[in-house]
């Protein structure tokens, strides 16, 4: 790792890589992290030791490389299948279903949630005909400043269930809950109201706030992960069975959000597409995105798409493929990623091998870009 670090230094504006003690589910930015120095992560020993959810220091510049901890939240079993945080609240959604709650800088969790759905899924969600949930990996904060904090967990067994606790994390609620009766991968809550749930099944499925179904959008092969263009809320970008590009408004909707077949889709494909999990547009550009999967990540251009190339550029990929991140251990796949929301082009990842990569293309890669921007209603 370090040799590959030498060699590719030349490719990167910052490039710090971190070795965890544990592989971890989780990459995040802290949410009060302006410079790019600390993220969240969460062990995930596969049951061999005590686990837990860190704040890490990812800035090699102000810390030795073996002491990167800054702060560590207490878990016991099962592992954390999933963590987020946002403003000074910490969530993490363990195995078994559980939701721990902490206050950032507390090792305790003040809450301890269970989550349960209505079988009728009515609207009154009364709770007397409960089912359990179980773990997941679908967890995602509602990135709106309200009184209270708000966020959504989508797990194995169907279940979606949109959560609401006060800042002091004194009292909780369930506010809707919805049973799909399919299993969620993935959950991504885009500004202002919209949800992405992405399903087993090869569904995603658009909901407002309040978990109202507004679309539903059916594809032939398992959907991983789903991400909606915070610029174009029309764009949907997909990982299933390769990287597809979704114009979602051109598709007629019926009463009961499900859509006609006929839309408009271009498949980005380079390489083995077919391995890409995770998917994620920059909150930055419009029209950038990341993609994920064994061991590589990939930054593309929408508008580059049929853009013409030479001969010698396309032996390097097609004209959308920006930037092509190597940086993590061949035959592990990339577990997690995330976007700094206020740095441009800045880019933090972790893959099963224990790797933490924080890092950032130089700017002879995005020259001929656009000048960041964020999206008008953030």
């Amino acid at each position: 790792m370090e040799e590959w670090k030498q060699s590719a230094q030349h490719m990167y504006e910052r490039l710090d890589v971190i070795s965890l003690e544990w592989p971890t589910l989780t990459a995040q930015w802290m949410p009060n992290d302006k410079e790019g120095n600390s993220a969240l992560v969460a062990t995930y020993s596969a049951g061999k030791e005590s686990e837990f959810i860190r704040e890490v220091c990812v800035d090699t510049d102000k810390f030795m490389p073996e002491k990167h901890l800054i702060e560590e939240y207490f878990v016991e079993k099962p592992e954390i299948m999933a963590a987020k945080a946002y403003r000074d609240i910490i969530v993490g959604f363990r195995a078994n279903g559980d939701i721990l709650v902490y206050k950032q800088g507390e090792k305790q969790p003040r809450k301890l949630l269970q989550g349960y759905i209505s079988n009728d899924n009515d609207e009154t969600n009364t709770l007397e005909s409960k089912t359990e949930q179980k773990g997941g990996y679908g967890l995602c904060f509602n990135p709106i400043e309200t009184e209270d904090i708000q966020f959504v967990t989508g797990s194995e067994s169907g279940s979606l269930i949109l959560w609401s606790v006060d800042s002091d994390l004194k009292q909780h609620q369930i506010c809707k809950s919805i049973d799909f009766q399919q299993t969620v991968n993935d959950v991504s809550w885009t500004y202002p109201d919209r949800i992405i749930v992405s399903f087993e099944s090869g569904e995603v499925a658009i909901l407002d706030r309040n978990l109202k179904l507004l679309k539903k959008v059916k594809f032939e092969d398992e959907v991983m992960s789903a991400s909606l263009n915070p610029f174009a809320e029309d764009i949907l970008l997909v990982a299933s069975n390769g990287i597809k590009v979704v114009d979602i408004k051109l598709r007629t909707g019926s009463e009961n959000g499900e859509t006609s077949p006929e839309f408009s889709e271009f498949h980005l494909l380079y390489e083995n597409p077919t391995t890409t999990e995770l998917v994620k547009w920059s909150p930055t550009r419009d029209g950038i995105f990341a993609t994920a999967g064994e061991s590589v990540m990939y930054i593309w251009s929408l508008e580059k798409v049929g853009d013409e190339q030479s001969y010698e550029d396309s032996l390097d990929g097609p004209p959308e493929l920006l930037f092509k991140h190597l940086g993590h251990v061949d035959g592990f796949s990339i577990s997690a990623f995330d976007w700094h929301p206020k740095i441009d082009m800045l880019l933090l990842s972790a893959d099963g091998k224990n790797s933490l990569i924080s890092w950032q293309p130089n700017k002879e890669s995005l020259n001929e870009l656009k000048a960041p921007q964020m999206p008008k209603n953030m």
